[in-house]
């Protein structure tokens, strides 16, 4: 009995010693100041260590506002248009009074790397900011928009501003601005200057059709050239406005290549048919006589069939 006693007075005080030792420690740590590291606040949300005193990672850090002006362009608003004197990276804005804000800008011509996640920030933050401050100081803008997104939020701002904007779409081309390569062409033979229009067709025509180092036959180079010169004056001339392109070049060779008489030997072809019922002094019977003086077998093989 008297075992059984001392051993169960050996198990509260056990039990007694377990929860003095247990709140001692437990208001030791509470009570104890677990210094903090010193920190820096940027913005609302964002707050990091300052850097080591040791260096151990490097020693680049944020640049204070007070030396903004050392290392970034300073620029003003000029006038209520918001003109400023040069473009480039926007790293501040400091607001002023009514319109005279100061943007502190890296303007060399220098690349820039700009990393972010997905929706971290890239384009609002830095971006639109950068084709913006471009167009206050009149630059000129070269966007690479695979979204299409920055057209939409800067083209009534760049518009405003006197811009030309185009756009390069060729995964959708009839949202894409096109360039017509007959548009001088066009306009020399409005002019009534045929000289003109016959070296810039020439000049167009060689580059379509670039003359070889090493030619075994250049016959069919030249009947070729020749029936494109041909054309492409044709069109310029006689075409209708809308019609005044390559494309309707390509239909005229395939069309006039055809055979007035099928069935027939030694049929004509449309295509000298029309030349031929030109005005006699139409320069382009003249331009059309290459094609023409060819033999008879080899007329046709000069327009390409369709």
């Amino acid at each position: 009995m008297d075992c059984l006693m001392i051993y169960m007075y050996g198990i509260i005080a056990y039990i007694a010693l377990t929860i003095v030792i247990y709140y001692y420690f437990i208001g030791l740590f509470k009570n104890r100041k677990i210094p903090s590291l010193p920190v820096e606040k940027f913005g609302e949300n964002v707050v990091i260590p300052l850097k080591s005193k040791e260096k151990q990672h490097g020693d680049a850090w944020f640049v204070p506002e007070e030396d903004f002006e050392r290392h970034f362009k300073k620029s003003e608003l000029l006038n209520e248009d918001g003109e400023i004197e040069v473009g480039g990276i926007v790293f501040h804005v400091k607001k002023g009074e009514e319109i005279k804000d100061t943007v502190y800008t890296v303007d060399d011509d220098i690349h820039t790397l700009i990393l972010g996640a997905t929706r971290s920030g890239k384009t609002r933050g830095l971006i639109l900011q950068l084709i913006i401050n471009q167009a206050m100081a009149g630059e000129n803008i070269i966007c690479s928009d695979p979204k299409g997104e920055l057209f939409l939020y800067t083209y009534p701002f760049l518009n405003k501003k006197g811009y030309n904007v185009l756009t390069i779409n060729l995964k959708e081309p009839l949202k894409s601005h096109h360039y017509n390569y007959m548009n001088d062409i066009n306009q020399a033979i409005e002019k009534g200057d045929m000289n003109s229009a016959q070296k810039l067709t020439s000049t167009l025509v060689n580059i379509l059709k670039p003359k070889q180092e090493k030619e075994s036959d250049p016959f069919w180079r030249n009947g070729e050239v020749s029936v494109l010169n041909t054309t492409i004056l044709t069109i310029a001339k006689y075409a209708s406005p809308e019609c005044k392109n390559l494309y309707n070049v390509f239909l005229f060779i395939a069309q006039m290549a055809e055979y007035v008489y099928p069935s027939k030997a030694n049929s004509p072809i449309y295509g000298g048919e029309f030349y031929k019922r030109l005005p006699v002094g139409d320069p382009l019977r003249t331009v059309f006589a290459v094609v023409n003086n060819e033999k008879d077998d080899y007329k046709k093989p000069s327009f390409p069939q369709r």
